[in-house]
């Protein structure tokens, strides 16, 4: 997802307009928000810090949630309408965890990333592959040992 992208998303879950938002920036007004938004025009990094600032967010955080971006198109299915589907799902979900990550102090959403992490963790660790007689491989591909042949 582009930065732009991100900062429309993270202005409308706080429910602010365009200008609302470049009134904090000296020189800027709603339409050069609108044309960063939509990635027709670049911004500069002080005025995106004053952006963070005014959405209550940090600049790592924008730019984590972008680096997060999602391939919508890769789910594996065939049917547009269940692709829409999907993704109007997906957004919906998205929209409200980071309407809750935006909204959580710092211990809050160093919570909520630590619950992504695990539940990635486990999607890694239940992904591994399978040995001959089941047993899961470690990642370097060594079986792990059964507790009861210890």
């Amino acid at each position: 997802m582009e930065i732009g992208e991100v900062v429309k998303l993270l202005r409308k879950q706080a429910g602010y307009t365009q200008e609302k938002v470049a009134m904090n920036i000296p020189g800027y007004d709603g339409a050069n928000l609108s044309r960063f938004e939509r990635g027709r025009q670049s911004i500069d990094l002080d005025k995106l810090k004053i952006i963070a600032a005014t959405l209550n967010m940090s600049l790592s955080d924008i730019f984590a949630i972008a680096e997060s971006d999602i391939p919508y198109l890769q789910t594996g299915k065939s049917d547009p309408k269940q692709i829409n589907s999907d993704q109007s799902q997906l957004s919906t979900e998205l929209n409200e965890l980071i309407s809750h990550y935006t909204r959580a102090d710092q211990r809050g959403r160093d919570s909520i990333l630590s619950i992504a992490r695990i539940q990635n963790d486990k999607l890694l660790i239940k992904n591994l592959p399978k040995s001959h007689d089941g047993d899961a491989l470690t990642p370097t591909g060594s079986k792990r040992k059964k507790a009861n042949n210890q």
